[in-house]
């Protein structure tokens, strides 16, 4: 049982200096195993000590072994198995064997909180942290071996104009392919989910269909015929997110798409959105994003326009 952790920032701690790619976005490894099997180097923050994830991690094992713990659970990895890891998880490698290898892509979190449409689906793969380890077939894992071979070669094309858009792009078809096999064989939707779980996701339907008009958690716990303070329980314990928060994120997606494809004045956006005055929607805006809408919208429609 984990009893305490470390919180660490991966991408300050010095020791992924080796990866094949190394971004303030993501982080590469075409054989990760050269790296964590070094425990002088690893000990202080991967042997036998547990941190919090900060990132969305996949990990597909090409040879040798490991056992890692993830929120107190014990997995073991061999060839052929697909491992993934959520924000917010605990974590404690407990063997790594000196034959292991590995590629290795770590998204942070970061670049998830600035892509729309990885927030959403990120919300639809709440169950996957308690399912994150599978066994795969041999043409599954040559089908991610295919998109690493792809990485690998944009990552070698320093002189490529294009090379960091292209690897964001094989990176997002990386996570969905690996999502579309961790739910393939944990046949999820066909499962009945644990109750929590229901809950989670038949509250996130219905602030999908209401974030416009409602953003009251009263609003959502009465339609689920539970208490404001059962359901803000909930939402916590399921995804460790305030249930707040997944409203206001649906409501800034909204927002931002609203500023960047449409014509409507920032007032006429304060009032789709059921904000009470233009200065009100400012405020939420900026709370959240650390820049008006106004600059927002100069910032991505007019990019030239800001220094």
């Amino acid at each position: 049982m984990i009893k305490g952790h470390t919180d660490i920032d991966i991408w300050n701690t010095g020791f992924f200096i080796n990866a094949d790619y190394f971004s303030d976005d993501f982080i590469i490894y075409n054989n990760t195993g050269k790296d964590l099997t070094r425990k002088t180097l690893a000990h202080p923050f991967f042997h036998n000590n547990s941190y919090k994830t900060t990132y969305t991690s996949f990990i597909l094992c090409l040879s040798g072994t490991s056992e890692i713990e993830i929120d107190s659970i014990n997995y073991s990895t061999k060839e052929n198995t697909l491992l993934m890891m959520v924000p917010n998880q605990i974590i404690k490698y407990n063997e790594i064997s000196e034959d292991y290898k590995a590629h290795l892509i770590m998204i942070s979190n970061k670049y998830f909180d600035t892509r729309d449409n990885f927030y959403k689906m990120m919300s639809l793969l709440i169950p996957l942290k308690n399912h994150p380890c599978v066994n795969l077939n041999i043409a599954e894992t040559d089908l991610l071996k295919t998109y690493h071979v792809l990485l690998y070669k944009k990552i070698s094309e320093e002189n490529n104009l294009f090379r960091d858009f292209t690897i964001q792009y094989l990176i997002q078809a990386t996570f969905y392919e690996v999502c579309q096999l961790l739910l393939k064989h944990l046949e999820i939707k066909k499962k009945k989910l644990p109750h929590k779980e229901d809950i989670f996701k038949q509250f996130l339907k219905l602030v999908e269909t209401h974030h416009y008009k409602e953003r009251d958690i009263s609003f959502y716990a009465e339609k689920l015929c539970l208490t404001p303070k059962y359901l803000s329980s909930i939402i916590r314990d399921v995804s460790g997110e305030l249930a707040g928060n997944w409203i206001d994120n649906y409501v800034i997606i909204e927002a931002k798409a609203l500023l960047i494809s449409s014509n409507l004045t920032i007032q006429e956006i304060c009032y789709k959105l059921n904000f009470s005055t233009p200065s009100s929607f400012t405020r939420f805006f900026k709370r959240i994003t650390g820049m008006s809408p106004r600059k927002f919208r100069t910032l991505k429609v007019f990019p030239n326009l800001i220094e």
